[in-house]
């Protein structure tokens, strides 16, 4: 009866400590895996964000570049022009 009750004692501290460390790493290995998930995802997202940014910046780089070149070409198409009427104007 003792010895019973001794090994019942024994077998249910065995198995709650069993039991414990089973939760204490399925507590850890979920935290661990939250942060390495966080990790990955957060270096995915900064990549996707960066080659988004990097596109957008280089769209409105060459937006501004072919505005500023269409102003430039369109000066300098005018003034020639303008010197050339006057030319042939000068030559009447």
């Amino acid at each position: 009866m003792v010895l019973n009750s001794y090994i019942s004692m024994v077998l249910n501290s065995y198995m709650s400590m069993i039991l414990n460390s089973y939760m204490v790493l399925n507590s850890y290995m979920s935290m661990v895996l939250n942060i390495y998930k966080s990790m990955v995802l957060n270096s995915y997202m900064s990549m996707v964000l960066n080659s988004y940014m990097t596109m957008v910046l280089n769209s409105y780089k060459s937006m501004i570049l072919n505005s500023y070149m269409s102003i430039v070409l369109s000066s300098y198409m005018s003034m020639v022009l303008n010197s050339y009427k006057s030319m042939v104007l000068n030559s009447y």
